[in-house]
């Protein structure tokens, strides 16, 4: 009795990890889809509240749409703007973080007596590898170019959804009340 009931343990849990591993894999080969969609209802739910507020004041639900998500669009374009001017301001500081980071870990190595043995500063960065550095920034980048390539998508998505959550009671007390 107690074999048994321990293969069943077992396999119910062998199901279940692979259960997991199935979902795992199909939201990641679905994630050019999941990912805009996600991030499409997130906007959605950010976006209730000021609709609600608007709607409360008597301002139809079309126009308050359309102002909720304009609010949206600005914002995003102010973050975007500057995110912008940082990442420029950045890259073009680079050299003076090069150098102080240089003298910094001459301090370091000198305060723990490696200096000698370490040499300078640049053996010391040439045993990095920067390409790794570089991959994962070139990687970030492509994630967030690939979220603005469905900008229109998440914005016809957010639209959609933003205009059906005023009806969404109704619908849910058509769809449960009985018909008798």
């Amino acid at each position: 009795m107690t074999n048994s009931k321990t293969r069943t343990d077992v396999r119910g849990l062998l199901i279940s990890l692979a259960a997991v591993v199935v979902l795992i894999y199909g939201l990641k080969a679905a994630q050019t889809i999941v990912v805009p969609f996600l991030l499409s209802v997130f906007l959605t739910v950010v976006g209730v509240p000021p609709l609600a507020w608007l709607r409360r004041k008597g301002v139809p639900n079309s126009v308050g749409v359309a102002i909720v998500v304009i609010g949206m669009v600005l914002v995003v374009v102010v973050l975007v703007s500057l995110i912008g001017t940082s990442v420029a301001d950045f890259t073009s500081r680079i050299p003076y973080y090069q150098e102080r980071l240089d003298q910094q870990i001459t301090t370091i190595l000198d305060r723990l007596g490696l200096a000698d043995r370490i040499g300078s500063t640049r053996d010391l960065l040439a045993a990095v590898d920067p390409g790794a550095a570089i991959d994962m920034v070139g990687g970030l980048l492509n994630s967030v170019t690939g979220i603005f390539n469905y900008t229109f998508l998440i914005l016809f998505s957010v639209v959609f959804m933003l205009a059906e959550v005023a009806s969404i009671p109704n619908k849910l007390e058509a769809a449960f009340t009985s018909s008798a």
